[in-house]
């Protein structure tokens, strides 16, 4: 009884620990390139101030939708393409066609806001 006692104790305080506590919000937007709905890409979103961890989601047909903690983020984007078939690999690669100044040396900013109506548009190039 004493030992089943201690192992809920230690199980619930490793589970409690675990939690990173950061309140998240929705966050949900279109991304378009050159006049176009990005197809298939990623966003991210990294905290300016670096006290919080990222938050990305998958582009699809121009659209995303994401959790992310509030404050100023720097955004990143990236898109999927699909090139040539390389026979060593044996599958098509893959590239990304959006310059770094949207994504490794990206400019773009964004406010999270502490609730779930955050709207992020964006239309490429800038």
């Amino acid at each position: 009884m004493k030992r089943g006692l201690i192992a809920l104790l230690i199980t619930t305080t490793a589970a409690l620990g675990c939690s990173t506590g950061t309140k998240t919000y929705k966050v949900r937007g279109t991304v378009s390139w050159k006049g176009t709905p990005i197809e298939k890409g990623q966003i991210h979103l990294y905290a300016e101030d670096n006290t919080t961890p990222p938050a990305s989601a998958p582009i699809i047909h121009g659209n995303f939708e994401m959790e992310a903690p509030p404050g100023r983020k720097r955004v990143e984007i990236y898109s999927q393409k699909q090139g040539e078939f390389d026979k060593t690999m044996g599958a098509s690669k893959i590239y990304n066609d959006i310059p770094p100044e949207y994504n490794s040396n990206s400019k773009l900013r964004f406010e999270v806001q502490p609730n779930n109506d955050n709207v992020l548009n964006l239309q490429l190039p800038q």
